[in-house]
């Protein structure tokens, strides 16, 4: 993809705990209460990079991870319980995903840093 980042979850379908949050530098790496860490460059074209569901639920009150407008920046992915229910149905949250990112990469395009 040549512009934003998808996330993907365990379950198929259900509610998943998310929080974000902007940052002007990369945040320390806190390994011990997550299962997964992924950190990539992305790249915000126009308007604002946001949190949407891939249905028509979008949550509101999550900030917007290109506070600088377009731009490339850094986003790193925290996550946990997605092996609880995987592809399966969920009422409840069982999973967490955590966005401690939205900082302006000094990278260019070309050379973007890959994911770690």
């Amino acid at each position: 993809m040549d512009h934003g980042a998808w996330i993907l979850t365990g379950i198929n379908t259900g509610h998943v705990r998310v929080t974000a949050q902007c940052l002007d530098a990369a945040p320390p790496v806190e390994p011990a209460d997550w299962e997964e860490i992924v950190e990539v460059s992305v790249r915000s074209v126009a308007g604002d990079l946001r949190i949407n569901s891939g249905y028509d639920i979008t949550p509101d009150d999550l900030p917007a991870l290109n506070p600088q407008g377009p731009g490339w920046y850094r986003m790193r992915v925290h996550a946990s319980g997605r092996s609880i229910n995987p592809d399966g149905v969920s009422e409840e949250p069982v999973e967490t995903t955590s966005l401690p990112s939205g900082y302006k990469s000094r990278r260019t395009p070309s050379s973007s840093a890959p994911a770690r």
